[in-house]
């Protein structure tokens, strides 16, 4: 927090760093867990072939949609990469990802209740980060403007 809210006068400052950091750290977690659940992706491993397909519904999108923000954000953080249509794909994601998360929600309640936090919590995470890019100004001014001046939304 305390290096977003240092950054917030730079284009790539304040929510939308915060964002970014969020992503790696998601990728971090995501490179952690890993090889513990390598396993699970065996299909032999599963007595319930309905189950293992399931299972492959409701965790592989998410880490598809985690993968398509890490890889944009690598064109948004960019100064020379910097664009609009890069947005325009976050956001598609970022609707993609609460969809596939909601109808997660029902499958984990049902089979694996102990995920039912990940997937309400990925939802909502998608949902805010969504209308951010909807709405947010800073977004607007960087990535399709580019041009961010701090002072004239924060004049002395």
């Amino acid at each position: 927090w305390a290096i977003c809210y240092s950054r917030r006068k730079k284009p790539i400052g304040g929510w939308l760093l915060y964002y970014f950091i969020g992503v790696y750290i998601g990728l971090f977690i995501s490179i952690i867990m890993t090889p513990p659940s390598l396993s699970n992706y065996i299909p032999s491993e599963w007595d319930n072939k309905l189950h293992y397909f399931l299972f492959t519904i409701t965790t592989i999108p998410d880490d598809i949609f985690l993968f398509a923000q890490l890889v944009l954000s690598f064109y948004l953080i960019s100064q020379s990469r910097r664009d609009w249509k890069y947005i325009v794909i976050l956001r598609k994601v970022l609707i993609a990802d609460f969809v596939f998360s909601v109808g997660s929600i029902p499958i984990d309640a049902t089979l694996w209740p102990q995920s039912v936090f990940f997937s309400v919590y990925s939802a909502i995470q998608s949902l805010i980060w969504f209308f951010y890019f909807k709405q947010s100004v800073r977004v607007e001014y960087v990535f399709k403007d580019k041009q961010w001046n701090w002072e004239i939304f924060h004049p002395v």
